[in-house]
């Protein structure tokens, strides 16, 4: 396989798991006025239901769950979620392992 493969979609187990969080007021306020949901970029409102990554972004669960399939990361800080693609993550986590192999053979020099 050459380069990195295409991203498989998230897993529907890890989402349908994702915690979904209530916007209160004291949150809103903590966010400022102009808090959106950066997929859609409807503004937040009080009793607005999020989907929180592991990560801890959150965003509304009907504008998360395209995104992941087809991006399958945070859209702020890119954050991968796991996939249900055996092949892939077996890649990911053998390209895991070359990079801390490259990082203590640098540190060896």
């Amino acid at each position: 396989m050459r380069g990195a493969p295409r991203v498989p979609p998230a897993s529907k187990q890890v989402v349908a798991n994702l915690p979904v969080i209530m916007i209160t007021e004291e949150v809103l306020k903590e966010l400022g006025e102009d808090a959106d949901c950066c997929i859609c970029k409807e503004n937040l409102v009080v009793n607005d239901k999020m989907q929180e990554l592991p990560c801890k972004h959150a965003f509304h669960p009907p504008s998360l769950k395209p995104w992941l399939d087809e991006h399958n990361s945070c859209p702020i800080c890119r954050h991968e979620l796991q996939t249900d693609d055996h092949v892939y993550e077996n890649w990911k986590e053998r390209e895991k392992e070359a990079e801390e192999d490259r990082k203590r053979a640098a540190n060896a020099i």
